[in-house]
C-alpha cells in the first residue's frame, strides 16, 4: 500500500511490547497543537485513519494511528490476559508516553502536552478505559462507534484473543 507523502510507518516501542503505528506530521516539523493518538476498532488496524491523518498533520497535530496488540502489524499478547481493557489501556498509555506527555514512571514531563484520544468502535473502549484509569494523560476523548461496554454478552464465544476472521468456538 502507498501512503500519502506526509505519512511514515513508524514502530513505537514501549515497555509492553511494539506496536506497529503510522505518523504524520505538521510540515513546518513543529507540532503547534497536542499530539493525536488514533485507536482502531477490534477488526479494524491504523489504516483504518489513512484519510484523516494528512488534514490533522496540516492543521498543526503530530498524529499517531496504531496498531493495537495482535492487530495487522502489532505482535499479538503471550495469553489472552493481554486482551483485557486493562490491559490494552496500559499499552495505550505507555504509547501516549513515547508521544511525550509523561515520563516512563507515569510522571508527567514539563512542559508536557496532554494527548488528544480518538477510538473507533472497540478502539473507542479502550480509550475510554484509558481515559479512566488514567485521565492524566489524556486531553480530550473521541469514540466514535463505540458502545456503552464490551460486546462480550451480547455475543456469545467471543474474545478479544481471537483474531478477526476466525469462526467462533
Amino acid at each position: 500500500m502507498r501512503l500519502p507523502e506526509e505519512v511514515r510507518r513508524v514502530t513505537v516501542e514501549t515497555a509492553r511490547g511494539s506496536f506497529a503505528a503510522l505518523e504524520a506530521l505538521p510540515a513546518t516539523g513543529v507540532a503547534e497543537r497536542q499530539p493525536a493518538l488514533l485507536i482502531p476498532g477490534y477488526t479494524g488496524s491504523k489504516e483504518d485513519f489513512l484519510p484523516v491523518l494528512g488534514p490533522l498533520a496540516r492543521a498543526g497535530r503530530r498524529v499517531i494511528a496504531i496498531d493495537m496488540r495482535g492487530q495487522y502489524e502489532s505482535p499479538a499478547a503471550a495469553d489472552a490476559g493481554g486482551y483485557s481493557l486493562p490491559a490494552l489501556a496500559a499499552d495505550v498509555a505507555l504509547i501516549a508516553d513515547a508521544l511525550g506527555a509523561h515520563r516512563s514512571d507515569g510522571a508527567e514531563r514539563p512542559g508536557a502536552r496532554h494527548i488528544h484520544v480518538l477510538g473507533h468502535s472497540f478502539g473507542g473502549l479502550v480509550a475510554r478505559e484509558l481515559l479512566l484509569a488514567q485521565a492524566a494523560r489524556v486531553g480530550s476523548l473521541t469514540m466514535m462507534s463505540s458502545g456503552p461496554r464490551c460486546c462480550r454478552p451480547c455475543f456469545p464465544g467471543w474474545s478479544p484473543a481471537r483474531r478477526a476472521g476466525s469462526p467462533p468456538r
